[in-house]
């Protein structure tokens, strides 16, 4: 019997995410883009619909593969948005020494 997946409010922010969030910060980079694709499906089908995703992420490749995902016919139903956020990511540093401008709350 599936067990459907809990969601809550993202603070004041009006979106109801899953309280799993996948995170695609190897995406692109260990993660070949078919394993990544199947795994953001494998997420959706158990009800997740919250990625933690950021532009500097295998050089931005994570991002165009979970925007692949994301236009894939089908790949989220409706009644079931999807949010990506950067929830874990105040600052980058990339691998020349340069920073990503911080989010500011």
């Amino acid at each position: 019997m599936p067990v459907e997946m809990p969601v809550h409010r993202l603070g004041r922010s009006g979106l109801v995410v899953s309280r799993l969030v996948l995170g695609t910060m190897n995406f692109g980079d260990r993660t070949s883009e078919s394993d990544a694709l199947r795994i953001i499906g494998a997420a959706r089908d158990a009800g997740v619909n919250f990625l933690d995703t950021a532009d500097t992420y295998a050089g931005g490749r994570s991002e165009e593969i979970v925007g692949t995902a994301i236009a894939a016919a089908g790949c989220w139903p409706p009644s079931s948005p999807i949010a990506t956020v950067p929830a874990t990511m105040i600052a980058a540093f990339r691998a020349n020494g340069s920073s990503t401008r911080p989010i500011r709350a």
